[in-house]
């Protein structure tokens, strides 16, 4: 199976689905392996409730959950900076 991660714009936090990963030194090791800059520290490493959508969900406006299709997971979460 995949380790699919998701990294923010500016690759400074990644996400991972905690399901894909055997435990949180599993998840510290994929992050390091796929940074693209170099050696990189990954700090803060939490597992925490997210939800995931296809659509953006407008400010201030209630939707259900299914029709959002939304879905509600739980990631591994963790800040990333470079090693210089």
């Amino acid at each position: 199976m995949a380790k699919e991660l998701i990294w923010s714009e500016e690759s400074d936090f990644v996400y991972g689905r905690a399901v894909e990963f055997e435990n949180k030194e599993d998840f510290i090791n994929t992050v390091k392996d796929q940074y693209e800059d170099g050696e990189c520290e990954v700090a803060d490493v939490k597992i925490q409730p997210c939800v995931w959508t296809e659509r953006t969900i407008p400010k201030e406006c209630l939707v259900t959950l299914s029709s959002a299709y939304a879905v509600i997971e739980n990631y591994y979460t963790a800040s990333v900076s470079d090693i210089e």
